[in-house]
Parts: C-alpha cells; sequence; structure tokens
C-alpha cells in the first residue's frame, strides 16, 4: 500500500467575485517568497508547473478572452504531493480566501484529481 508521500494529486478550485487579473496580482504578493508561482492563462487543460488562473464557462462572467480575465473562474493547482502539496494547497487556499472579492456560492464546485 502506498503511503501519503507517494500520492500524487491535483485540484481545481472554483470561484466567483474575483476579477482573475486582479487575483493574479494579489496571490502573487500573498505567496512571494515562498517558491509558489501563480500566472493566469486562457482556458487551456495543459499541466503546468505552476498554479494558474484561468476562465471556467459555468462560473466567469465578462470574460475577456483576448485578455484572458473574467470575473469568476477557477484557480487549477500543477501536480502535488504528499504532505509537501497538502502544505503548498493549504497557502494557495489562505492566498485565494485573502483576496476581498473571493467568494464561493452554489455554482462553484472543487475538482480533486488523485494518482
Amino acid at each position: 500500500m502506498f503511503g501519503l508521500e507517494e500520492k500524487t494529486f491535483g485540484v481545481e478550485i472554483e470561484f466567483v467575485g474575483a476579477q482573475l487579473s486582479a487575483l493574479e496580482i494579489h496571490m502573487q504578493t500573498e505567496l512571494q517568497g515562498t517558491g509558489i508561482a501563480v500566472h493566469r492563462e486562457g482556458y487551456n487543460h495543459n499541466v503546468r508547473n505552476h498554479w494558474k488562473i484561468v476562465s471556467d464557462a459555468s462560473v466567469s462572467r465578462h470574460i475577456d478572452y483576448s485578455r484572458s480575465d473574467a470575473i469568476g473562474g477557477e484557480v487549477v493547482s500543477p501536480i502535488l504531493r504528499g504532505q509537501a502539496g497538502l502544505d503548498e494547497l493549504e497557502q494557495v487556499l489562505d492566498a485565494m480566501n485573502s483576496h476581498p472579492d473571493m467568494n464561493v456560492n452554489v455554482t462553484c464546485g472543487l475538482h480533486l484529481h488523485i494518482s
């Protein structure tokens, strides 16, 4: 049986209220010095080595595809592993939750992918 340290996982966290461009700047500031990188991108299914902020048609409003910006979207993790991954997830959630416009409602979901 595999222990926690061998498990890899990824998360997708949907939200409403916050503008993607403002959330990107906020999270980069909050996570400065942690080694956790966050970048806004156009919607895609590419696995990255950084956390990405993207629009999501199920929760985003006022989508500006040319600027990869919207109000509401999702934050998608890179592949995380074990306790270090859980610790990184906690830091990212704290940064997200500290944004004044961050909110969730019944339209939002959280997707967890486990190896």
